[in-house]
């Protein structure tokens, strides 16, 4: 689901930005993912509480820390999409982004921030 979606724009222009996060807990079998991180499981880990499960797990989907559900549900990710939609958004302009060791860092402009209050 999260590649169908991913670097496309929804129907009103907003560019839909996905991120994949490797989970370290698989790499105790005969195998290593090179892109997981032990920050990635301690995030799933947060969201379970956050969302109240009785236990995480692999192919959970987040949308924008407010849903939480199966990846492979495109009914579930389009009415979170839709939703978000709904909400006023921050404008994020990507300034400039460049690739330093393992990190990539971004200079950008935000704007449209509403007022805390």
């Amino acid at each position: 689901m999260l590649s169908q979606v991913n670097g496309r724009k929804s129907v009103d222009g907003q560019l839909i930005v996905g991120i994949s996060e490797h989970v370290s807990y698989w790499n105790h079998l005969a195998w290593k993912d090179p892109f997981s991180s032990d920050l990635y499981t301690g995030r799933q880990n947060d969201y379970g509480s956050h969302f109240a499960l009785d236990s995480v797990y692999t192919t959970q989907m987040v949308v924008v820390r407010r849903e939480q559900f199966f990846g492979s549900d495109g009914r579930a990710l389009q009415a979170a999409l839709k939703t978000e939609l709904e909400r006023k958004q921050i404008l994020l302009r990507i300034d400039s982004a460049e690739l330093r060791d393992k990190s990539v860092i971004f200079i950008y402009t935000a704007s449209d921030i509403p007022a805390k209050g």
